[in-house]
């Protein structure tokens, strides 16, 4: 990004906090200049840019790097910045995306919650969404099969990425840069005879659903269990989350997950039309 680019998007960003702020307090009340000045660094992250240097935060607030540099280690500290030392630049911080995540994810469940309803009437099997979380993926939302043996969501603990039907769907989203350091970082350990453990055939997946939009998770995560998923996008065309339906083996078989793929991307593209994505070409 250059210089030009990354004082329009800062600026950006602390320009709406400003507006907000001037719409929402009407009258002027005593400031703590400390608080303050942290805000207004916060902000610059904000717009569209993604990094800043000491240097950028100085310039953009007219702050000399004493105060910047302060206001950076705090926000370092909190969660709310972090810190990448071979480029000495700050972005935005685990703290801060958990916060942004959170909200992003109530207004997601609240969309797809009838199309999951749909998606598990049509196929009598449990359908369930899931969202990437750093190198792990967690089920968000599901609507469980009525029928006395079915497969039931793995809500509330982190599941792996690189196996199931989820998982490479939500890999499929990342950058090449991303997906080589989720390759370096995450040891691929075998969770069935049938589970993807060596990167390059890791990568060989994800390249294969990227092309096609959908996984078919053959017992690769649950010895009992098949899976078909696809991507969930958002108004800005990024991959959002991943839609998918799993049912019991023998019950469910490769051919039923074909059969049912159509239902599946049906329910993920409803749900993404109704966040706001526009399909490629519209």
């Amino acid at each position: 990004m250059s210089q030009a680019s990354v004082d329009a998007a800062a600026a950006a960003g602390r320009d709406r906090t400003t507006s907000e702020h001037a719409t929402s307090e009407p009258k002027r009340l005593p400031i703590d200049s400390t608080a303050a000045r942290a805000l207004d660094v916060l902000s610059l992250f904000l717009g569209e840019v993604d990094s800043l240097a000491l240097g950028d935060v100085t310039r953009l607030l007219s702050l000399n790097r004493a105060a910047a540099h302060r206001s950076l280690s705090t926000l370092r500290s909190r969660g709310f910045l972090e810190y990448s030392t071979p480029e000495r630049r700050y972005r935005l911080g685990a703290r801060f995306r958990d916060f942004l995540a959170s909200s992003g994810r109530a207004r997601l469940a609240e969309v797809a919650l009838p199309y999951l309803e749909r998606l598990r009437d049509a196929t009598d099997e449990t359908a369930s969404l899931h969202v990437r979380d750093g190198w792990s993926r967690l089920c968000i939302l599901w609507s469980e099969s009525r029928q006395a043996v079915r497969r039931v969501a793995d809500s509330g603990r982190p599941l792996p990425l690189y196996c199931g039907g989820s998982g490479p769907v939500l890999l499929s989203g990342l950058s090449d840069g991303e997906l080589d350091r989720f390759l370096a970082e995450v040891n691929l350990a075998p969770l069935t005879p049938r589970t993807v453990t060596s990167p390059p055939q890791l990568r060989r997946v994800v390249e294969r659903v990227r092309r096609q939009g959908y996984r078919i998770s053959d017992r690769d995560i649950v010895a009992d269990a098949i899976g078909v998923s696809a991507p969930v996008y958002d108004q800005t065309g990024r991959l959002l989350a991943a839609v998918g339906v799993s049912g019991p083996y023998p019950r469910c078989r490769r051919e039923w997950a074909i059969a049912v793929l159509p239902l599946v991307k049906e329910a993920a593209q409803g749900i993404s039309l109704a966040l706001g994505w526009q399909p490629p070409g519209d």
